[in-house]
């Protein structure tokens, strides 16, 4: 379910996304990530061309677990339960996007973090900005910590945005247990302080 009436502590509207009426719980596995790969990645795209569609992008809280370089998303029941005790996580936007080859992906922007430079999310941000009207090409830059475009060009044609609900897409990036709404869920117990 989907609830895209939060108000921000400024006041202002934002979406945000409650999961856990959307994603079904993962089927109990060895491991927390299976081999298959969902069709649609959550990913940042480096050095090939992507738009972004910003009227499709929802608030929510994630991870990025080091361990099996892969993205995971966390019930508001997850996030209430284990307040200020999870590594790794934090608030993030997440935008649809495609590459040029016409492949969605789902693009998230983290908040800032201890020992996250905030330059890394402000460059990103300026990267979408662009990419909403334009192809976009960014690379990363560890040594100033930030994204960097390295090409963009005007988008010629209008681009056929998925007719799949936004519902959809987002439980298909999240499947193979990347959905983090059970206490028995594997990961908690890597990430909890």
């Amino acid at each position: 379910m989907i609830n895209r009436n939060h108000m921000t502590r400024r006041g202002v509207q934002q979406k945000t996304l409650i999961w856990d009426n959307v994603i079904k719980p993962s089927k109990p596995a060895n491991s927390y990530a299976t081999q298959q790969q969902p069709k649609i990645q959550v990913r940042i795209p480096r050095n090939e061309f992507f738009t972004i569609n910003a009227d499709l992008s929802l608030s929510s809280m994630i991870a990025y677990f080091p361990d099996d370089s892969r993205w995971y998303i966390f019930s508001e029941n997850i996030v209430k339960a284990y307040a200020g005790r999870l590594r790794y996580i934090s608030e993030a936007t997440l935008y649809l996007g495609m590459t040029d080859s016409g492949e969605y992906f789902i693009l998230p922007v983290t908040e800032t973090w201890k020992g996250y430079s905030k330059s890394w999310k402000e460059t990103l941000m300026e990267s979408i900005a662009i990419a909403e009207h334009q192809w976009v090409k960014i690379r990363s830059n560890n040594q100033s910590n930030c994204y960097e475009i390295i090409d963009h060009h005007r988008i010629q044609q209008a681009i056929d945005w998925s007719k799949d609900d936004l519902d959809d897409l987002l439980a298909e990036a999240f499947s193979n247990g990347a959905y983090v709404n059970s206490e028995s869920h594997p990961l908690l117990a890597e990430i909890e302080y």
